[in-house]
C-alpha cells in the first residue's frame, strides 16, 4: 500500500477509508443530536463535547507518532465521559460511567506500555518506523504484541470488560450511537495498523483469537434473552466487535475491514431509528431437514466463491454467512425454491465483491488454518445449543439456562464488585447498593 508519512501524521488507503467513513457519520450524528436536543438548555455543552469527541477520533486516524495517538486516545476517552454523564442524576449511567473509566485509564495503560516496548525495540517512535525496522529485521516484540492485543480486547468492550456497554445505553441516543458506531471499533483499527506485526506473533494471535470467539459466542446467547431494543443492540455490538477482533487474529484484515465499515454504518442507523423499531421476536426453525438442506447449500456455495476469489477457504466466515441465509432462507416461506436460491447467490456474490474491494485496501496476513477450524467448530457447537434451548423451551435446563443467559452469565456482577473494590468512589458504591436494591424487589 502507498503511504505518505508524514513524522507525527500518516495517511494511507486505511486511513483515507475510514477518515470518510468518520465524516460521514459525523454529520449525520451531530445534525440529530442539533435536533434532538432543541429543547435542553445545554445543547451548546452537548455539541461542544460532541465535537471535541469526534475531532480526536479524526485526530487519532492520521496520528503516526506514538505520543500523538495516545493523547488523541485519551482526548476520546475524556469527551466520552462527559457526554455519558450528560444526566448526571441517572445512577445506573453514573455506575457504568465509573467502570468505563477504570477500563479506559487501564488500556491507555496498556497502550503506552506497548508503544514503550515497541520504542525500545525499533528505536523509532512512530508506527510507520515500527513497520519499517520490522521489515528489516523479520522480528517481532512478543510482549508489546500481547500488551497491545489486551487493549484492543479491553476497547472493544470484551468480557468480562463488557458490562458498562450495555449500561451506558442511559445516555443520550446520539451518545449511544456514536459510541457503538465509531469509538468502540478503534480496538480494531488499533490492531490493523499493526498488522504485519501481529501476523507474525503466534501466542498474541492465539489470544486474540480464543478470547474474541469466546466473547462473541456468549454475547450472541446472551442477547436472544433481551428484549430491551438498545440493550439487545449493544449485545450485538459486543459481539459484532468480537466477530471483527477474531477475523483479525485469523489472518482476515480485509474482511474484518469491511466488518468495522459496515458494522459502523448499520449500528448508527440502529441506534438513531431505534424508537421506531417494532418489537423483536426470535427466529424458530422449525424444519430441520430445510434448515441442514440450506445451510450445506450455502456452505457448498460461498466455499466456491471463496476459492474463485481468494484461492483459499475461509472456514469461519463461510460458517457464519452459511448460517445467516439459512436463518434467512428458512423463514421465506413465501418465496419459491428457485428465489430462494437466486436470494442466496445475489447475496454470496454481494459478500464476494464487497470483501474484494477490501482487500483492494487491505492487504490479508497469513491464514492462520488451525484457530480458524477450531472457531468454525466452536460456532457450529453455539448454533446447535441454541436451536436446542429454543426447541425445548419448556425443559428445566432450558429454563435455568435462559435465567443464566438473561442475567449475563452474572460475569458484569463480578467485575462490578471488583471494580468498585479497586477504584471506590462512596457515591458509585451507594448507587451500585441502590440499583441493586431496586432490582432484587422489581
Amino acid at each position: 500500500m502507498g503511504a505518505t508519512t508524514l513524522n507525527w501524521i500518516q495517511i494511507d488507503e486505511l486511513r483515507v477509508t475510514l477518515l470518510v467513513m468518520v465524516a460521514l457519520l459525523s454529520w449525520v450524528v451531530l445534525r440529530y443530536t442539533w435536533r434532538n436536543f432543541a429543547l435542553e438548555p445545554s445543547r451548546p455543552r452537548a455539541m461542544g463535547w460532541m465535537l471535541g469527541c469526534l475531532a480526536s477520533v479524526l485526530v487519532t486516524l492520521i496520528a503516526n507518532h506514538f505520543i500523538l495517538f495516545l493523547l488523541s486516545w485519551t482526548s476520546i476517552s475524556i469527551c466520552l465521559h462527559r457526554l455519558l454523564l450528560f444526566y448526571p442524576e441517572r445512577a445506573r449511567a453514573v455506575l457504568a460511567t465509573h467502570k468505563r473509566m477504570i477500563t479506559a485509564r487501564l488500556t491507555e495503560l496498556l497502550l503506552a506500555v506497548s508503544f514503550v516496548q515497541f520504542y525500545l525495540w525499533s528505536g523509532d517512535a512512530t508506527i510507520t518506523g515500527t513497520l519499517a525496522h520490522y521489515a528489516e529485521t523479520g522480528t517481532v516484540p512478543m510482549a508489546a504484541m500481547l500488551t497491545l492485543v489486551v487493549a484492543a480486547l479491553l476497547s472493544c468492550a470484551q468480557m468480562p470488560f463488557h458490562g458498562w456497554l450495555m449500561q451506558v445505553v442511559e445516555s443520550p441516543t446520539s451518545v449511544s450511537s456514536l459510541l457503538h458506531a465509531g469509538i468502540v471499533n478503534l480496538g480494531g483499527f488499533l490492531l490493523l495498523s499493526f498488522a504485519p506485526l501481529l501476523t507474525e506473533a503466534e501466542a498474541a494471535r492465539w489470544l486474540l483469537g480464543v478470547l474474541s470467539a469466546v466473547s462473541c459466542g456468549l454475547a450472541i446467547l446472551i442477547m436472544s434473552t433481551r428484549i430491551s431494543i438498545k440493550i439487545r443492540l449493544a449485545w450485538s455490538t459486543c459481539a459484532q466487535m468480537g466477530l471483527m477482533l477474531l477475523e483479525i487474529a485469523l489472518g482476515y484484515y480485509s474482511l474484518a475491514l469491511l466488518h468495522l465499515v459496515a458494522h459502523s454504518l448499520y449500528k448508527a442507523y440502529a441506534f438513531l431509528s431505534s424508537g421506531t423499531v417494532r418489537p423483536i421476536h426470535n427466529v424458530l426453525v422449525r424444519n430441520s431437514w430445510v434448515t441442514l438442506a440450506w445451510f450445506m447449500f450455502s456452505l457448498v456455495l460461498i466455499n466456491g466463491a471463496l476459492w474463485l476469489s481468494f484461492g483459499h477457504f475461509k472456514p469461519t466466515a463461510a460458517v457464519l454467512l452459511s448460517l445467516s441465509i439459512t436463518l434467512l432462507m428458512s423463514q421465506a416461506h413465501k418465496f419459491s425454491w428457485l428465489k430462494s436460491v437466486l436470494i442466496a447467490i445475489a447475496w454470496v456474490a454481494l459478500y464476494t465483491a464487497l470483501t474484494l474491494s477490501a482487500a483492494q485496501v487491505m492487504q490479508d496476513g497469513r491464514v492462520h488454518i488451525a484457530l480458524d477450524l477450531a472457531v468454525a467448530a466452536w460456532f457450529i457447537v453455539l448454533v446447535a445449543l441454541y436451536w436446542w434451548l429454543e426447541q425445548h423451551v419448556a425443559h428445566k435446563v432450558s429454563q435455568r439456562w435462559f435465567i443464566r443467559l438473561n442475567a449475563g452469565l452474572y460475569i458484569d456482577e463480578w467485575f462490578t464488585r471488583l471494580a468498585l473494590w479497586l477504584w471506590p468512589r462512596p457515591e458509585e458504591r451507594h448507587r451500585y447498593d441502590s440499583v441493586q436494591e431496586e432490582e432484587s424487589t422489581s
